[in-house]
């Protein structure tokens, strides 16, 4: 996670649009917190809580917590809101939206 974190940092600062479209599970949902990132209403977006590299192992709940913040400044407020109370704690698969319901929680829809 760490690495895409990075990334988001460093497109953060650049003047260039980011379309999200198709799926985009896990990870990359962090984009939707860019200034110029936009989701398709048709996209499929993948939400779960951060997870341990080793298959049902649960990260110690410090270290849960501050992962899963991280992950939610990233999201516009509502859907902040709705990751931090459901989605999160989803660890073994992930809760699939799409880009119109994305949107509906304050996501910036691609026009």
């Amino acid at each position: 996670m760490q690495q895409r974190l990075d990334e988001v940092e460093r497109l953060r600062g650049q003047d260039i649009w980011l379309r999200i479209e198709g799926i985009c599970v896990s990870a990359c949902t962090l984009y939707l917190g860019l200034p110029k990132a936009c989701v398709a209403d048709t996209a499929r977006l993948g939400f779960h809580g951060p997870r341990s590299r080793l298959a049902g192992l649960p990260l110690p709940r410090p270290i849960f917590d501050h992962l899963s913040q991280q992950m939610a400044r990233h999201y516009p407020p509502p859907l902040r809101r709705w990751f931090m109370t459901k989605a999160r704690l989803v660890t073994r698969d992930y809760y699939e939206l799409s880009g119109a319901q994305a949107v509906a929680m304050g996501a910036r829809r691609c026009e």
